[in-house]
């Protein structure tokens, strides 16, 4: 058992020193594909139906089951080398919606994941996660789950971010917000509406499934399997950026840590649909 253990160990380490070491070739191929063949909805919720868990289909960019067995090194679980992470004081505990999760402390701790085409989809994208929110987010503005960074480093202006709303006087209050960047323009959609508020609906010592999809004009937001709002916008890509995606952090110096727990994350090159969505999270019941 023990020399299992070390084997595994030794063999995650030599992954994830492959896929940093100087000078890697990233796989480009997801960025030269024709419009024309370019698949930008599926009805796949993709996921085992006696775990619970999403599984690495032809449509995942990048997936994370969080039962890492490293503290430091954040395993991938899509099968690609580029998605390893790096966690800076965040916790692998074993409190998590199906085995263990990672918790964040508000305050400094945090996962990076270097920028591969995987992470960065082009035509259309679908984020989907577990999370355990605590209600007191140490007075933090814009507590984040997770944001993939611009091109300019604290521009403000990431590729999609997904992120509580924690300020009063903001237009949006205290509402969770699902936020993109694309070549028309910057978008933002919250939850029903702006008097929905996350410490009321999510902060209440329970897991809480999200999803947040984009299929080239129009964005969407469920939580817990249900649809809370759309909004349709001009057919457009997303924005592209080269620097990382990270977990519970946002853009910038200030960080805009996030207090809880997160588990299960999956980034999808298409917008898995309300099916999709509504089959993943009916089938998790009782998981």
């Amino acid at each position: 058992m023990a020399y299992n253990l070390i084997l595994r160990y030794s063999i995650v380490l030599l992954l994830f020193t492959l896929a940093h070491c100087n000078g890697k070739k990233q796989d480009n191929s997801l960025k030269n594909i024709d419009p024309k063949t370019v698949v930008y909805t599926v009805d796949d919720p993709a996921f085992d139906r006696k775990t619970g868990i999403f599984k690495a289909d032809k449509y995942t960019g990048a997936l994370w089951h969080f039962d890492t067995l490293s503290s430091s090194i954040l395993e991938d679980d899509s099968g690609r080398q580029d998605n390893y992470g790096d966690v800076h004081s965040a916790q692998l505990v074993n409190t998590g919606r199906f085995a263990k999760s990672y918790k964040f402390d508000g305050k400094s701790s945090y996962i990076e994941i270097d920028d591969s085409p995987y992470t960065s989809p082009i035509h259309a994208i679908t984020v989907e996660f577990w999370a355990f929110i605590e209600k007191d987010q140490h007075g933090v503005g814009f507590p984040t789950f997770l944001s993939k960074d611009s091109t300019y480093q604290g521009s403000g202006q990431p590729s999609y971010e997904f992120y509580l709303n924690n300020v009063a006087s903001d237009e949006y209050g205290y509402n969770i917000i699902w936020r993109i960047n694309t070549d028309a323009g910057e978008f933002a959609l919250p939850a029903d509406n702006s008097e929905w508020n996350w410490r009321q609906h999510l902060a209440d010592q329970k897991w809480h499934y999200f999803a947040m999809t984009y299929d080239g004009e129009e964005m969407r937001l469920y939580v817990d399997g249900t649809l809370k709002n759309k909004r349709k916008i001009k057919k457009s890509k997303l924005s592209q950026t080269k620097n990382p995606l990270r977990i519970s952090r946002k853009y910038g110096e200030t960080g805009n840590f996030f207090n809880g727990l997160m588990d299960e994350l999956r980034i999808s090159n298409v917008a898995r649909s309300e099916t999709a969505i509504s089959t993943y999270w009916k089938g998790v019941q009782g998981k």
